[in-house]
């Protein structure tokens, strides 16, 4: 008996879920290759408006060329850095000058992404090379020493050291130690030794390795080691300014301190970069950021930039200018732009070259908004004359300014200021006046 067994077709599978081509519900893109590449052409336009600053930084054109090329391959090689804030890449790129250390070089300076911003890592060889170039040490040796070497290490009033590495081809161990030999400058060396728990004291600090034991320490844990034994050591000597600044620094920043921390004022000040990015991802110059908060203080518009002002039309010939009276004061003439000064104060000293007279003590009242636009398109005009001869330091210590920005609450400053930018160009200063350090 045979029985016919009826086979019940298999359901087809569903179609798979169209792809979706919107935005909504898919994650929020991830930034790609175009964003990267539009971060690398904002730095790339960046250190081109730096080129005089970075000149002057590194040395002459030819070195600011090269330290340029070196930032931009720094960029390259690590893209993470450009998906960090891109002030903090700026600021870091300009301390690497400041301090005569290339980035992205074995001798020169480490950039660290850290929490979204480029942190500078100054590389040991790159400490003792800035020690050498400034006369401090003739000579520095870091070296490790490891479980299976022999050592032998006496303090005391002959102190004596001696490492003899294991044979070659042998296991060494683990890493037990480090020790630095300074060469003085007078031919004397002064040796430090440091046991692996002391360094790993100093790692604690380290605001990276807290955070989860990551960065420089977790990636190259053997020159950092041997950055530690050779900074500790440098303790020991006498050393140069520069040096010792770059020691200071350096510990600020593994502790975690914001690059604006450990930058010269005067360096900051100048090349100060706005949180927010201005037009096609440029930062905004200082100047600009200075306008834009005035015109939220003021609700002022944009205005044009400033232009030098038409000479005044002389009288016709057949007319004479009244002599001056003793009695009556003439009233002051109407400037070029067709609008009156503020009650209370003269028109030059909103743009004229001659500062008020001494001994004054007519109150200046508050000027209107049209004046006040003016002043700021002065003290602007003033700041970037002032960043291109480096003397915004010099300028704010002179006439006592806490910000830039207070000369526009000070319209009677602006005339001395300007002719302070003027007399500080070439030709040299006249005898008498002393040249700035």
């Amino acid at each position: 008996m045979s029985s016919t067994r009826t086979q019940t077709p298999r359901p087809a599978p569903p179609p798979p879920p169209p792809k979706q081509t919107g935005t909504a519900g898919a994650p929020p893109p991830a930034k790609g290759p175009d964003a990267k590449q539009q971060a690398l052409a904002t730095l790339k336009k960046w250190l081109s408006g730096k080129e005089n600053l970075l000149a002057t930084m590194c040395g002459g054109k030819e070195a600011a060329a090269r330290f340029g090329q070196a930032v931009l391959l720094t960029a390259v090689r690590s893209p993470s850095l450009l998906s960090c804030d891109l002030k903090s890449l700026f600021l870091a790129a300009l301390w690497c000058a400041q301090r005569g250390l290339e980035p992205g070089v074995a001798d020169g300076c480490a950039m660290v992404p850290y929490k979204g911003k480029v942190t500078p890592i100054p590389q040991y060889q790159g400490i003792i090379k800035q020690a050498v170039q400034h006369e401090s040490a003739k000579k520095v040796r870091a070296k490790l020493i490891y479980a299976n070497d022999f050592y032998e290490w006496e303090e005391g009033e002959n102190p004596r050291f001696v490492h003899k590495p294991a044979p070659l081809g042998t296991e060494r161990g683990n890493i037990i130690g480090a020790y630095a030999v300074i060469t003085l400058p007078d031919g004397e060396k002064v040796t430090h030794v440091m046991p692996l728990d002391d360094i790993y004291k100093i790692r604690a600090a380290s605001a990276a390795w807290r955070d989860g034991q990551q960065g420089p320490w977790k990636d190259w844990e053997e020159p950092m080691i041997l950055k530690t034994v050779t900074k500790q050591a440098f303790k020991f000597i006498p050393v140069a300014p520069k040096v010792r600044d770059l020691l200071e620094q350096d510990s600020k920043l593994e502790a975690g301190a914001p690059i604006e921390d450990v930058m010269d004022a005067e360096i900051l000040e100048v090349t100060e970069v706005a949180d927010s990015q201005g037009q096609e991802g440029q930062p905004q110059s200082r100047a600009a950021q200075m306008a834009e908060e005035l015109k939220q203080k003021t609700g002022a518009q944009d205005v044009p930039p400033p232009s030098p002002p038409p000479p005044p039309e002389p009288p016709p010939g057949d007319m004479e200018a009244p002599p001056p009276s003793s009695e009556t004061t003439a009233a002051p003439p109407e400037p070029p732009s067709g609008k009156a000064p503020a009650p209370g104060t003269d028109s030059d000293a909103v743009s004229g070259p001659e500062a008020p007279q001494a001994g004054a003590e007519t109150q200046l009242a508050p000027p209107a908004e049209e004046d006040l636009a003016a002043i700021s398109r002065k003290v602007h005009l003033l700041f970037d004359q002032a960043v291109e001869k480096q003397i915004v330091g010099q300028v704010m210590s002179k006439f006592s300014l806490q910000k830039w920005e207070d000369l526009v609450d000070r319209p009677d400053l602006v005339p001395l200021v300007e002719s302070f930018i003027q007399q500080s160009q070439a030709p040299p200063p006249p005898k008498g006046r002393q040249k700035s350090a």
